[in-house]
């Protein structure tokens, strides 16, 4: 609540005024995504997961005092590991909307949710600001790193110049500076209990440095 409480007092950006309920909601909807991933048959390797969206969407930018983004191509990850809901998680499972839409209270595989953009479409592509029940984006429950050690093989291989993070020798994150692109990533590497949390240091992903 420490990082909630600095936001609280700058007043610069859309996380003003989230409190105790907030989180607790949060950490509740998280786990029922997650549940709801498992029973498809979906294989969360991280017990939070990180957030992302599928394509830019120019209103999640006006939520940050300097908004950027990054792109990640799909391939980059397991799919197996990552969930999707047609919009936020909040409005999805709210209580107060009652339009039931197929996509309320769902949570969807890869395969699912391109049915679903392919009928109802990107919802960025139709609200500049939309109100809280209309979708504003395809939101992606990440539960799993940023790239797999395959990938990270074929950025050393590409002449990538790498920074690892090493824990108890093994290696957690790296830093990669290219002609593509720089930025911090973590790896997933296959963690005895795959249902346990990250231990610290284990470094998210973050925009381009």
């Amino acid at each position: 609540m420490k990082v909630q409480e600095s936001l609280n007092a700058r007043g610069t950006t859309f996380h003003v005024g989230r409190d105790a309920k907030y989180y607790e909601r949060r950490k509740y909807l998280e786990g029922l995504v997650r549940g709801i991933f498992l029973e498809k048959g979906g294989q969360p390797k991280l017990a939070v997961p990180y957030y992302m969206v599928i394509g830019e969407c120019p209103w999640l930018a006006t939520w940050f005092e300097d908004g950027d983004y990054v792109k990640i191509p799909i391939n980059e990850f397991d799919l197996n590991a990552i969930s999707f809901t047609y919009g936020d998680t909040f409005p999805t499972f709210s209580p107060h909307v009652t339009d039931d839409l197929e996509y309320r209270r769902q949570v969807y595989t890869y395969e699912e949710i391109l049915r679903i953009i392919e009928e109802y479409g990107m919802p960025q592509d139709f609200w500049e600001e939309p109100v809280f029940a209309q979708p504003a984006y395809v939101e992606a429950q990440t539960h799993t790193s940023f790239i797999t050690m395959k990938n990270l093989a074929s950025h050393l291989d590409k002449g990538w110049l790498m920074y690892g993070l090493y824990v108890d020798n093994q290696l957690m994150g790296y830093v990669s500076l290219s002609d593509e692109g720089d930025g911090a990533s973590d790896i997933w590497k296959g963690r005895r209990n795959p249902t346990a949390s990250p231990q610290p240091p284990y470094i998210p992903s973050t925009n381009s440095v």
